[in-house]
C-alpha cells in the first residue's frame, strides 16, 4: 500500500471527510474544510467577520451569527439608493429599507417586508439569541425586552439620504424610513412647521399666499420660510391637496404594517393638519394691523385673514359704517373727498363719522382708484362711484329742471346746480288764483315774477324784493 493511500485510510478512520467536513473545535491547523462558499457572519468576541462556510467559522473559533456575509455599511457609502419603503429583512435580522440598501451592505436579504419582532427565518446557527442553537447570539438580532417577555422592537437600517419628513409626533425626520424605524407616520413631507422661528423675523403684511407642506397657507413666502416648512404650491392650499395627505405606509390594500398606519390605503386618508371638518386648509397669518374692508362689509386685520375668511378685499381700510355719523352733526357744504371705498363723500365731517379714510380732495373718479375695481357700487352711470349725502333739506334746482335735496345730491346725480331752491313748476299755478297787481319780486331761478303768489305757486324760492337784474 502506498503511503498516499494509507494517510487516506488513516485520515478515514478518523472521521474527517473531505467532502463535508464536520466543524469542530480544534485549532486552525487540524481543521480541513471545503472549499464550498456558503457564507456566513461569524462572532469572534464583540468582531464580527464573513466566513467561507460554517466549518471555516467554526474552526476559527468563531460562532455563526447568521448565514450571510456580515453587513458591512462601508459599502453603502458610494451608492446612492432610493427613499422609497420597500421594506426586506436582512440575514442579520435588521430590516433594510429597500433592496439596494440591503444589498449595498452585502447582507443576504432573507424576506420581503419588516423583519418580525421575533427574529428571522435566516437567524439560524446559534442567531437567535435563545435557547437551542449551539452559537452565542446574532449580532443586530431582536432580544427580549426583559420583564413581560416581548420581543423588543427590530433594528432598522435607513439611507442617508435627506428627503425630510414630518411626522404625526411633529418631529422631523431624515427620511420616511427613519420616521418609520421610531415608530412615527408621516404627517406630511417636509421640515414640521415652527412658528418660533418667526419670532425674530420681520415679515412684510402683503398676501401673496403659498401653499406650505403641511397644508397650511401662509400669507407670504417670508412666513412659509422662518417656521422652516417646505412651499408645495405658490397660491392658497386647496381641500384636497396633496400637502397634507395620506400619513403612514399602508399599501393599497389598506393592510399597512407595524409602524405605518393601518389604514393608509392608497386614497391618502389622515394626515395633514387640516384646517377643520370640512377639510379646508388652515391659514397662517402675521400679526400686522393693516385693516382692509371684505367684501363681506366686515374689516379684517390684514388682507391674509380677510383671504382665510373667504373674503375678497374690498378696499385697504376699515368698513365705512354710516352708523357713526348718526350722533354727529356735519356741515351741510358740498367739499366733496374720495374714501377708501371708492366713495365720494360731500365733506370730510362726512367721510370720517364712517371711519372710511379720505384718500384724495374732490370726488372719486368715475375710473375708480386703486380699489375702485371692488367699489361699493356706482349707480346707473356704469362705474361711476357712489356718493354719500348728508341728510338735511336745502333744495337746488338742477340744470335738468329736477329740484334735488341738496346740492350734493345733485352733483352725486351728475346734474349742474342752476340755482338754490326748487326749480319753478308753472303747472303748481293751474290751481292757485292769484292777483293782478304787480308788484314783482326776484325768484331764486332768476326769474321776475309779478308777486309773490305768483312766485310761490311754482315752488321757486323768493330771494328779493323787485325785478331781477341782469
Amino acid at each position: 500500500m502506498s503511503a498516499l493511500a494509507a494517510a487516506f485510510l488513516l485520515l478515514s478512520l478518523a472521521g474527517v471527510s473531505l467532502v463535508a467536513a464536520q466543524p469542530q473545535a480544534a485549532s486552525a491547523n487540524d481543521c480541513v474544510c471545503t472549499l464550498v462558499y456558503d457564507p456566513v457572519c461569524g462572532r469572534l468576541g464583540r468582531r464580527l467577520s464573513t466566513y467561507g462556510n460554517a466549518c471555516e467559522a467554526a474552526c476559527a473559533g468563531a460562532a455563526v451569527a447568521y448565514r450571510g456575509e456580515c453587513a458591512d455599511p462601508a459599502g453603502c457609502a458610494d451608492v446612492a439608493c432610493t427613499a422609497d419603503y420597500s421594506p426586506v429583512c436582512g440575514a442579520d435580522g435588521v430590516t433594510y429599507p429597500n433592496d439596494c440598501s440591503a444589498a449595498c451592505t452585502g447582507v443576504t436579504v432573507v424576506a420581503e417586508g419588516e423583519c418580525s419582532a421575533a427574529g428571522s427565518s435566516s437567524s439560524g446557527d446559534g442567531g437567535g439569541g435563545g435557547g437551542g442553537g449551539g452559537g452565542r447570539g446574532g449580532g443586530k438580532q431582536p432580544q427580549p425586552s426583559g420583564g413581560g417577555g416581548r420581543p423588543a422592537p427590530t433594528s432598522c437600517a435607513c439611507p442617508r439620504i435627506l428627503a425630510p419628513v414630518c411626522g404625526t409626533d411633529n418631529t422631523t425626520y431624515d427620511n420616511e424610513c427613519a420616521a418609520t424605524c421610531a415608530g412615527a407616520e408621516v404627517s406630511y413631507r417636509g421640515s414640521c412647521a415652527d412658528p418660533a422661528g418667526c419670532a425674530a423675523v420681520s415679515c412684510p403684511a402683503d398676501y401673496s399666499p403659498v401653499c406650505g407642506s403641511d397644508n397650511v397657507t401662509y400669507a407670504n413666502e417670508c412666513l412659509a420660510a422662518c417656521t422652516g416648512v417646505t412651499i408645495v404650491a405658490e397660491d392658497e392650499c386647496g381641500p384636497g391637496s396633496l400637502a397634507g395627505a395620506g400619513s403612514g405606509y399602508g399599501n393599497s390594500t389598506g393592510s399597512g404594517n407595524s409602524s405605518g398606519n393601518s389604514s393608509g390605503n392608497s386614497s391618502g386618508s389622515g394626515g395633514g393638519r387640516q384646517g377643520g371638518a370640512s377639510g379646508a386648509p388652515s391659514c397662517a397669518c402675521a400679526e400686522t394691523y393693516s385693516p382692509v374692508c371684505g367684501t363681506d362689509n366686515k374689516t379684517y386685520a390684514n388682507g391674509c385673514e380677510a383671504a382665510c375668511a373667504g373674503a375678497d378685499v374690498s378696499y385697504t381700510d376699515n368698513c365705512a359704517d354710516p352708523a357713526g355719523c348718526a350722533a354727529v352733526s356735519c356741515p351741510a357744504d358740498y367739499s366733496p373727498v374720495c374714501g377708501a371705498d371708492n366713495v365720494t363723500y360731500a365733506n370730510e365731517c362726512l367721510a370720517a363719522c364712517t371711519g372710511v379714510t379720505v384718500v384724495s380732495t374732490g370726488e372719486c373718479s368715475a375710473a375708480g382708484n386703486t380699489t375702485a375695481g371692488r367699489a361699493r357700487g356706482g349707480g346707473a352711470g356704469g362705474g361711476a362711484p357712489a356718493c354719500a349725502c348728508p341728510r338735511i333739506y336745502s333744495p337746488v334746482c338742477g340744470a335738468d329742471g329736477r329740484t334735488y335735496a341738496n346740492d350734493c345730491v345733485a352733483k352725486c346725480a351728475g346734474a349742474t346746480v342752476a340755482h338754490m331752491g326748487k326749480c319753478a313748476d308753472p303747472s303748481g299755478c293751474a290751481t292757485v288764483l292769484c292777483p293782478a297787481d304787480y308788484s314783482p319780486v326776484c325768484g331764486s331761478d332768476n326769474v321776475t315774477y309779478a308777486n309773490e303768489c305768483s312766485a310761490a305757486c311754482t315752488g321757486v324760492t323768493i330771494v328779493g324784493e323787485g325785478p331781477c337784474r341782469g
